[in-house]
C-alpha cells in the first residue's frame, strides 16, 4: 500500500524506523521570524495546516489554541500554518496568507481574545511541507512530528479532540519504548 492509499483514509501512523525527516520544514510568524522543526528538536511538534475557508480547519485551530498554554508543561509545540495561497495561479489576489489569518482572527475575535495564539505561514522550497508529506491534497491536515524531527503521523480532515489525542498517542508510544 502506498502513502496515497493511506492518506485518503484520513489517518496514517508511521512506525519509528520508517519515519521521514521533517526537520527542514520552516514556518514564519507574523514578525517574519522563522521557526523550523529542527529548532524544536526534543519536543513533539504538532503542525496543523489549515484554510480560512474550511469549517473543520477552524475547529482544529481552535483546539490547538486551547491546548497552546499546556505545551510547555507536556513538552510539545504547536504550529498553526495557514495554507491558503496569497495569489491565484492567474495572478489575481486571493484571501490567503496573512490576509486569511487576519480575517479568521477577526471573525473569531472573542475566542482569540480569551485564547491568544500565534499563527504561521509555510516556508517554500527546501523549507516547505512538500519535503516530508509529498503533497497537501486536502485541508485541514494535521502532522505530528516526534522529538527527533521525524513525521510520526498524518491526519487529513478533523475530528473533535484529534490534536490532543494524537499528541497523547505519541507520548504513550515514547513511554512504552523507554
Amino acid at each position: 500500500m502506498t502513502f496515497e492509499d493511506h492518506y485518503t483514509k484520513g489517518h496514517i501512523a508511521f512506525a519509528p524506523g520508517k519515519r521521514v525527516d521533517a526537520s527542514a520544514f520552516t514556518a514564519y510568524g507574523k514578525d517574519g521570524k522563522p521557526v523550523s522543526i529542527a529548532s524544536l528538536k526534543g519536543k513533539i511538534v504538532v503542525v496543523g495546516f489549515w484554510s480560512y475557508h474550511c469549517e473543520p480547519s477552524a475547529r482544529m485551530v481552535m483546539e490547538m489554541a486551547q491546548l497552546f498554554p499546556r505545551r510547555e508543561k507536556f513538552g510539545f509545540e504547536i504550529l498553526a500554518v495557514n495554507y491558503d495561497a496569497s495569489r491565484m495561479s492567474d495572478g489575481s489576489e486571493a484571501t490567503g496568507g496573512w490576509a486569511a489569518v487576519r480575517s479568521f482572527e477577526l471573525s473569531n475575535r472573542d475566542f482569540f481574545k480569551d485564547n491568544p495564539f500565534p499563527f504561521f505561514i509555510p516556508g517554500t522550497g527546501k523549507e516547505g511541507a512538500i519535503n516530508f508529506i509529498n503533497q497537501v491534497e486536502s485541508l485541514p491536515l494535521l502532522a505530528v512530528v516526534d522529538r527527533d524531527g521525524k513525521l510520526a503521523s498524518l491526519d487529513s480532515g478533523y475530528q473533535d479532540k484529534e490534536v490532543g489525542m494524537r499528541v497523547s498517542q505519541l507520548m504513550k508510544e515514547e513511554q512504552a519504548a523507554n
